[in-house]
């Protein structure tokens, strides 16, 4: 039995034009898998939606980053996958608190897209015509069309989708948001482009960091563009190659993004009691293991990589374990969620 795990969600641009592959946070950045679908052509379903209203569907496809299963999906531009209840609000902020301790949205999902949180409005009498979701070959669409701003004026709307992959290739994206038309001009021009939206993506769960904000009300999505949520492959493996009471933890950098500068491993027999807890299970205050991995490998490293390697003589147990990374300021650039294997 081994468990593998993926981390890092990293939010890319790719245009549809000449730039894509474009690099930023220094990360290959994918062009569109697809491009983007009108699904309200190809048989998809329309959502009832009125102002600031949401609705739930459920679906099937889904992945590490967006699980299938109940989405709440709002008008104001978001869907939130794990959500069967509660509301997104009107008002759009910074995802650096999200989900935690932010009432705008509901507390319960386990993955949120943010392709474009705005204040939107469905034009007067297209509330049934105006969101749209379809699966298809595996993925997930869920389309905003010709939707309109708060004091929605016919005419003055802009029109994106999301598309969630269930087999994401290596390094691939996860999810992708695409933009078919971001202007809604006239009246509301100074919407345009994101400039009155939120967008960006949020993970979920008590080690989740993968907050990451693409724009915060600022032009950042021209007509044609598109953005990648990338969650990068890494080598955490938890093995019993020896047999019983054996345990071989391996621990390698990404391929899709630059190693950290250094790691500090963690892991515990009792889960969610993180951060008390070490490699043999014995559970203890977080200074104490501050103190015992202060003595060096293999709970600390440099270069991003270990290998951990007990020939017998554990319990018969589950254990979990974190990988948490450093740059080069020693500040915490990502970790993997908990790993969860059992001892045989």
């Amino acid at each position: 039995m081994q468990s593998n795990w993926k981390v890092g969600a990293l939010l890319s641009m790719c245009l549809l034009t000449a730039f894509a592959g474009a690099q930023v946070t220094m990360s290959a950045m994918p062009p569109p898998n697809i491009g983007f679908i009108d699904v309200s052509l190809t048989g998809g379903t329309a959502l009832t939606l009125f102002d600031d209203d949401t609705t739930v569907i459920t679906t099937t496809v889904g992945n590490a980053l967006f699980p299938a299963g109940p989405v709440l999906v709002s008008n104001n531009g978001v869907a939130i996958a794990g959500a069967t209840t509660g509301g997104v609000s009107f008002v759009n902020s910074s995802l650096a608190s999200m989900p935690y301790g932010n009432v705008a949205v509901p507390l319960t999902g386990t993955g949120y897209c943010f392709p474009f949180w705005d204040d939107l409005q469905p034009i007067d009498g297209a509330e049934g015509t105006t969101v749209w979701w379809q699966e298809l070959a595996g993925v997930l669409y869920i389309l905003w069309k010709n939707e309109g701003h708060f004091g929605s004026v016919a005419g003055q709307v802009v029109t994106f989708e999301i598309q969630v992959f269930s087999n994401p290739s290596s390094c691939g994206p996860n999810i992708q948001y695409l933009y078919s038309d971001t202007v809604f001009g006239g009246t509301q021009a100074s919407s345009d482009n994101g400039m009155s939206a939120t967008i960006g993506y949020v993970g979920s769960g008590p080690l989740n960091t993968g907050n990451v904000q693409w724009s915060l009300n600022v032009a950042a999505v021209a007509a044609g563009s598109c953005l990648s949520v990338l969650n990068a492959s890494a080598g955490f493996v938890a093995s019993s190659p020896f047999g019983a009471g054996s345990l071989q933890l391996q621990y390698g950098n990404s391929v899709c993004t630059a190693p950290y500068s250094s790691y500090l491993l963690a892991a515990t027999l009792n889960a969610g009691t993180w951060p008390n807890g070490w490699l043999y299970g014995v559970d203890i205050p977080f200074s104490e293991l501050m103190h015992l991995i202060s003595v060096g490998a293999p709970f600390v490293g440099t270069g991003g990589a270990f290998n951990i390697v007990v020939t017998g003589g554990l319990p018969p147990v589950t254990l979990y374990a974190v990988v948490l990374g450093f740059d080069a300021m020693g500040v915490l650039a990502g970790h993997s969620n908990a790993l969860t294997y059992t001892i045989p």
